[in-house]
């Protein structure tokens, strides 16, 4: 599994089943398996996951993190689809961000990566952030992009604490 790839392992208790580690990306099958469980038991799946994130942001704040947990969603950007159903996705993901999305809102601060097709269409409470280029296509550091990385970092943690945790600077 290359490093940059997001989890593709889980662990998943079904209702009154054993507890089973699934590759998710692997088995399309196991997917739709998995949605369909999880839309049978929509109401307990979102009951739950607002509780566990309850309890991490309680544990953040414990350990001197004010600010509590942000959880950020990413590579929503990169639906995928073919020239003639592009339109159907981007409308679909419309209607997934507009409305104000009841089942997008959580207890925690979230971040969430939309098409940049959608960013010029309306919707309440959305901030654009720029994407900060930190490698070439063929893997090398972007000495610019890593500069401005760094400094959003440094304006947010003071300096010995980076160091601390990440060692001197390159």
């Amino acid at each position: 599994m290359p490093s940059n790839c997001p989890i593709s392992k889980g662990e998943l208790t079904i209702p009154g089943g054993p507890k089973l580690v699934v590759e998710m990306r692997a088995r399309p099958s196991l997917r739709a398996k998995v949605r369909s469980i999880v839309a049978s038991n929509l109401t307990r799946f979102l009951r739950e996951a607002h509780q566990e994130l309850e309890l991490l942001q309680e544990r953040a704040r414990q350990r001197g993190h004010a600010g509590g947990l942000v959880v950020i969603f990413g590579s929503l950007e990169k639906l995928r689809s073919t020239s003639e159903t592009w339109q159907e996705v981007l409308g679909s993901a419309e209607q997934i961000f507009s409305g104000g999305a009841p089942y997008l809102h959580l207890p925690v601060h979230v971040l969430y990566t939309i098409p940049t097709a959608l960013v010029s269409r309306r919707f309440k409470r959305v901030s654009v952030l720029p994407m900060i280029k930190l490698t070439d296509r063929d893997g090398a550091p972007f000495a610019a992009g890593l500069a401005a990385a760094r400094e959003l970092v440094r304006r947010r943690v003071p300096d010995e604490v980076l160091q601390a945790v990440f060692g001197p600077d390159p």
